[in-house]
């Protein structure tokens, strides 16, 4: 979540923060070229990396994300999904909902597929193919 009205900055300092949001600036510079800007007036794409960074700064073990890279550039999706690489081998658990395949693919372990909230998918990601995926987000 981003609050329009307050900066980029006030925006990366809410919360839990467990380290400073520095080390995603290389990643990301538009954040850091924005601090003093306030958050309403940045693309979506922007907003939605900044609601990324202060998802990864948290203090907490298991990070939750809805969507992250809708409206999202490619090569920021890209660093995205470096970021969670690395929160997971840190052993932080990853929960993402997501429809973008290629990005759900390069970072889970498992999957579990849901429609209208019966569970059609359950395996590990190294038992299902792409195929499986294209139709489980079909339907």
């Amino acid at each position: 979540m981003v609050f329009d009205d307050l900066t980029v900055r006030e925006n990366l300092t809410l919360g839990n923060v467990q380290e400073k949001p520095d080390r995603y600036f290389d990643r990301f510079p538009r954040l850091a070229e924005r601090l003093d800007q306030p958050a309403g007036t940045m693309s979506g794409g922007e907003r939605k990396i900044l609601a990324f960074v202060r998802a990864m700064i948290e203090d907490t073990n298991i990070v939750v994300l809805d969507e992250p890279s809708e409206g999202v550039q490619p090569e920021n999706i890209d660093h995205m999904a470096e970021c969670l690489k690395e929160r997971a081998t840190a052993g932080a658990g990853v929960l993402l909902c997501e429809q973008n395949l290629t990005f759900l693919t390069s970072i889970s372990s498992w999957y579990l597929g849901l429609d209208a909230g019966t569970a059609v998918l359950d395996k590990p990601a190294s038992a299902v193919s792409a195929a499986q995926l294209r139709s489980i987000l079909s339907l």
